[in-house]
């Protein structure tokens, strides 16, 4: 799937919202890909890029925003570290949403928690230039969600949706 994610492809899907009641604008790679899973997978991931723009001054905020679906107990992300092309970096994470479901013990509940992380436009346009591999599939952005009480997670993100991202964007911008 990967392979037939083509800038033109990503930015079609990158969803603008852009209600004129609201002090912002939210532009986001939600709908652009979503990781294939597997009957086995104990953890579900899923995550987008979304950027805020504030009506007034035109400041744009860039977030990744990740959605992890796990058996047991809480692991409590409270940092990342990712892999940005000039190298490591740490963030801290913002806790969006936390839920607990269908509780068979007090132990083995359906987990959701949902955080974000914050990028400076420097570090998108940083992503959005990662070359693709030698097979042409977009280059992914690599990352470690850290848990303060159990397992840490990772994932990635293709960089062709910062590139929609920043097209977007900029074609909204001058619109």
């Amino acid at each position: 799937y990967l392979r037939a994610l083509t800038l033109d492809a990503a930015t079609k899907l990158v969803r603008i919202a852009d209600d004129p009641f609201e002090g912002r604008v939210e532009i986001s790679t939600e709908l652009v890909f979503h990781p294939p899973r597997s009957f086995t997978d104990q953890v579900l991931g899923d995550n987008f890029i979304r950027v805020f723009v504030d009506r007034t001054t035109g400041r744009a905020a860039y977030q990744i925003y990740q959605t992890l679906i796990y058996l047991g107990d809480g692991r409590h992300f409270d940092r990342v570290n990712i892999m940005m092309p000039e190298g490591l970096t740490s963030a801290p994470l913002t806790r969006i949403n936390d839920e607990i479901k269908q509780c068979t013990t007090a132990d083995m509940c359906v987990r959701t928690e949902t955080v974000g992380f914050d990028l400076s436009e420097a570090e998108m346009e940083a992503i959005a230039a990662m070359p693709p591999a030698t097979d042409g599939t977009s280059a992914l952005l690599r990352f470690r969600f850290k848990s303060n009480t159990s397992y840490d997670w990772n994932d990635d993100l293709p960089a062709v949706e910062a590139a929609a991202l920043l097209s977007t964007l900029k074609k909204w911008r001058t619109e």
